[in-house]
């Protein structure tokens, strides 16, 4: 597997050439299970935007670019991704 420090700049990596509907500030990458007991792979994008909406395609590109990415360095985990707008996460911490 893996180290975390590579992980996480190969994915954000991807995440920043792919995403050109809003600006990327930040990706948080984390290990997991899921609920299947499968490991996988948490990934919070978090980007500002003037409608708040990224293009759905760029997010299906980021989807496949990763899991190529990550099968080439030899990891099988699956790559779950979380976008959030910058004008939401006050409010998602607030939930909590």
């Amino acid at each position: 597997m893996i180290s975390d420090s590579r992980l996480k700049s190969e994915i954000e990596k991807v995440v920043r050439e792919q995403v050109h509907s809003g600006k990327v500030t930040d990706v948080a990458v984390k290990s997991g299970t899921g609920s299947d007991g499968d490991e996988i792979i948490r990934v919070h994008v978090v980007y500002e935007s003037k409608s708040s909406i990224i293009d759905a395609q760029e997010t299906v590109n980021v989807m496949r670019n990763v899991r190529g990415r990550l099968e080439k360095m030899g990891d099988d985990r699956f790559p779950v991704f979380y976008y959030v707008a910058t004008s939401e996460v006050g409010k998602i911490a607030e939930s909590r």
